[in-house]
């Protein structure tokens, strides 16, 4: 259960989060990988890892405005 909570486990959500939105551009998944991304970034922020938040966060938005269509407005 440590694995879960690791920073490791946090950039391991981040990437496949791209990879995700890549590969598919599924509205669906990308909001279920913004989730993640908000997941990714309490890790972050319990572990003290400014970097893993501060990119996890910044997945997190890029995620929810394709997912709900706000970027694709705008781009």
């Amino acid at each position: 259960m440590d694995f879960l909570k690791s920073v490791t486990f946090g950039w391991i959500i981040n990437a496949l989060a791209w990879v995700i939105f890549v590969t598919t551009g599924n509205h669906a998944l990308e909001i279920i990988m913004g989730l993640l991304c908000g997941y990714a970034a309490y890790i972050g922020y319990s572990n003290n890892h400014k970097n893993l938040t501060y990119s996890s966060v910044f997945d997190a938005i890029w995620m929810f405005a394709w997912g709900f269509g706000i970027a694709g407005e705008l781009f």
